[in-house]
C-alpha cells in the first residue's frame, strides 16, 4: 500500500476559502449557530518520502555571519546594515546555500533582507525566539500576518521556533505541557497559511534529559536540529573541561533518536579557537574539531542535511563574551574551513527538484473545481468543542493525526460530486455543514 506523505500546497486546485456552514436540516427548529468555516485548504500529497526542502543527496552549506566585525560590506535592508554573505563566501571560496537570522517573537518581519536573500537563490532560516514567554505566542493577527509574509516572500523558510528550551538560559523552558501546544499552534498556522516554510524543532545539544518532554510530535515537525559548540570550557567555568567532548559526542544523540524519521539541521555550529577564559590561542583545537564534523558529516551522518556555522566573534560580545568562532579571520583555520566544505558534498544552493516559487500558490477550493491528483483537505471551524467530519459522496474520509483528510481521486471513481463537511457537537449531533461540488479525474 502506497504510503502518503503530506508536502507543500501547490497551485492544483487548493487554498483558502471564507465560507459558511449550512444550517443542516436536523437543526431547522433550533437557532442557527454561528459557525463558519474560516479556511478550507488543500494541497498535494507527495510520494517522495523527503521531507519539506529536503535534498535527497548532500548537505546545505550554512552560516550565520552578523556578530562577524572583519566583514565590513552591508546590505542596507529594511532601514539598517547587514554583513553581506557574498563577502563572508568571498573569504571561504565558496557560496552557502542558506543563512538565518534571530528574530524575536512580536518583531516584524525583515522582508527586504529576506527577498534579498531568495534572489540570491538562497534558502533562509529564522530563528524566531519568544523571548518574553510562551503567554505571548497566540493564534492573533502578529502570528497570522508573521505566516502570510513568509508565504508572500517566495523563498523556501525553515522556521527554528523556540529553540535550546531543554534549557534553563530562555524563558520559553520549565513548561512543557504549554511548550508542545504553543509549538503545535504556530506549526497549524504556518502549514495552513506558509507552505513554503519548513518547522525545524531544535533543542541545544545538552542537557540530554531535558530534551524528550518538549518533542511536539512527529505529525508537527519538518525538521529535527541540534545546536552544538565544541570549547575548551563549558560556560566560561575552569570547573567544567571540555577538551575531549568533540562534535559527534554532541551530535549524537540527536542523531540516533532523530534520524530514522526525520533530517536532521545542525542549526549552529561553531567551535573556538581563540578562548576567553584562557585568553589564548587554541588554533590546533579548532581545526581537529573542523575536521572531524565535516569529514564526518560526509562518512558517517547522511540524514544530516543542512549545517549552519556560527560565524561570530564572541570575544566582542560585551553582554556575554566568550569565544571567537570565525572561520574568516584566523590564517590556519580559515584554510581548514576551505578546504573541508570545498567537498561537492556540501551544497552551495536548493537543488533540482525542489518546488519552485510558483507551487507556493494558494488557490481557493471552490465548487466546480478539478482535482486530479491526490489532495490533503483541512478546514477550520469557529466554535468550541466541535469536530469536524468529511464525507466524499457517502464515504467518510479518516483524518490524519494532524487533523487532514486525503481525498485522492485513484482510489475513488472519477466522477463529479459533493465534499461534504459537517461540524460535530460533543453528543455527536450534525449542527452545520457545507457542500463543495468537485470533479474527481485521473491523470491520463
Amino acid at each position: 500500500m502506497v504510503r502518503w506523505i503530506v508536502g507543500v500546497i501547490v497551485a492544483v486546485a487548493a487554498g483558502w476559502a471564507i465560507v459558511g456552514f449550512l444550517p443542516a436540516t436536523t437543526m431547522a427548529n433550533e437557532p442557527t449557530p454561528k459557525i463558519s468555516i474560516l479556511r478550507v485548504l488543500a494541497k498535494p500529497v507527495v510520494e517522495s518520502g523527503r521531507a519539506k526542502h529536503e535534498p535527497a543527496k548532500g548537505c546545505y552549506l550554512g552560516a550565520y555571519v552578523e556578530l562577524d566585525p572583519s566583514i565590513s560590506q552591508k546590505l542596507m535592508v529594511d532601514g539598517r546594515g547587514r554583513r553581506d554573505p557574498a563577502a563572508f563566501e568571498k573569504i571561504v571560496q565558496k557560496p552557502h546555500a542558506s543563512y538565518f537570522f534571530y528574530l524575536g517573537y512580536g518583531r516584524p518581519l525583515p522582508s527586504e533582507y529576506i527577498a534579498a536573500l531568495r534572489d540570491r537563490g538562497k534558502l533562509i532560516q529564522i530563528a524566531l525566539e519568544p523571548n518574553a514567554g510562551l503567554a505571548t505566542v497566540q493564534d492573533d493577527d502578529y502570528l497570522r500576518s508573521l505566516a502570510d509574509m513568509m508565504r508572500d516572500s517566495k523563498a523556501r523558510i525553515f522556521l527554528r521556533f523556540a529553540s535550546e528550551m531543554n534549557g534553563d538560559w530562555v524563558r520559553y523552558h520549565g513548561d512543557p505541557v504549554l511548550y508542545r501546544q504553543k509549538w503545535r499552534l504556530v506549526h497549524r498556522v504556518m502549514a495552513e497559511r506558509a507552505p513554503n516554510v519548513a518547522m525545524v524543532w531544535c533543542p541545544y545539544a545538552m542537557p540530554l534529559g531535558t530534551i524528550d518532554p518538549y518533542y511536539p510530535g512527529d505529525a508537527y515537525v519538518d525538521w529535527v536540529g541540534v545546536n552544538m559548540y565544541n570549547v575548551t570550557y563549558f560556560n566560561q567555568n575552569k570547573s567544567t573541561p571540555a577538551h575531549d567532548i568533540g562534535p559527534f559526542d554532541l551530535l549524537d544523540p540527536i542523531y540516533r533518536k532523530f534520524a530514522d524519521r526525520k533530517p536532521i539541521m545542525i542549526a549552529e555550529y561553531g567551535v573556538t579557537h581563540f578562548s576567553a577564559v584562557e585568553n589564548k590561542y587554541v588554533r590546533q583545537f579548532a581545526v581537529s574539531n573542523l575536521d572531524q564534523l565535516y569529514q564526518g558529516l560526509r562518512k558517517r551522518y547522511p540524514k544530516v542535511k543542512a549545517i549552519y556555522y556560527f560565524n561570530t566573534n564572541g570575544i566582542a560580545l560585551k553582554h556575554r563574551r566568550n569565544n571567537d568562532y570565525r572561520v574568516t579571520t584566523d590564517p590556519t583555520v580559515r584554510a581548514t574551513y576551505r578546504k573541508l566544505i570545498d567537498h561537492p558534498y556540501f551544497l552551495s544552493g536548493a537543488p533540482g527538484g525542489l518546488p519552485g516559487e510558483n507551487e507556493f500558490v494558494v488557490r481557493t477550493l471552490d465548487s466546480g473545481s478539478t482535482v486530479d491528483s491526490p489532495i490533503a483537505v483541512r478546514a477550520e471551524v469557529s466554535g468550541t468543542g466541535l469536530a469536524l467530519r468529511y464525507k466524499w459522496g457517502y464515504v467518510e474520509l479518516i483524518a490524519e493525526p494532524d487533523g487532514h483528510v486525503v481525498l485522492d481521486p485513484r482510489a475513488l471513481e472519477p466522477s463529479t460530486g459533493a465534499l461534504t463537511i459537517e461540524a460535530v457537537d460533543a453528543d455527536g449531533n450534525v449542527v452545520a455543514a457545507r457542500q463543495v461540488e468537485l470533479t474527481l479525474t485521473r491523470p491520463n
